[in-house]
């Protein structure tokens, strides 16, 4: 009898450590998504203007309906290909959309890649064009675009000399 409550007091014990090191499928799952959330804030502070960016073009920024923003280029930075430097943002940071102000790639209006800006891309190829946007007519550009206006006013080439 002694030896019996023993081993089953034994086998109790073994089977509380077994399932206390095993994590739960959900576990892992929250545990991921709890990583995701940690490396979606480390990736909106890295695709951030820079405060010295910010300061140098302030007065642009005083401007109604201006912004700043980084793209980081699409072949250094693109998830697909570049899994140890990539970003978990879909299109690597490289792809902005003006009228839902998020990197996130689909329904993007810009495009940066093989150091060229390139606009209507995915099947569409309007034009590339040096990335130097900060502008009145990239401005106004970015308003009509907004719009749905741009066409009418600058043709469907959306690259114009913006120096």
């Amino acid at each position: 009898m002694k030896k019996l409550f023993t081993a089953s007091l034994l086998i109790g014990v073994c089977s509380l450590v077994v399932f206390g090191q095993t994590e739960s499928r959900a576990d892992l799952l929250k545990d991921i998504e709890a990583k995701r959330a940690d490396l979606a804030i480390l990736e909106k502070k890295f695709l951030a203007p820079s405060p010295e960016d910010q300061s140098a073009y302030a007065d642009f920024l005083g401007q109604p309906e201006t912004g700043l923003i980084r793209l980081l280029p699409r072949e250094k930075f693109d998830p697909i290909g570049n899994t140890k430097s990539g970003m978990t943002i879909r299109g690597g940071g490289a792809y902005y959309s003006f009228a839902r102000l998020t990197h996130e790639y689909g329904g993007s209006d810009i495009e940066l890649s093989g150091g060229y800006l390139s606009v209507g891309f995915a099947g569409a190829d309007f034009g590339k064009c040096p990335p130097d946007m900060h502008t009145e007519q990239g401005a106004q550009w970015r308003r009509l675009h907004a719009a749905g206006a741009a066409d009418e006013q600058f043709g469907t080439d959306a690259c114009f000399d913006l120096t």
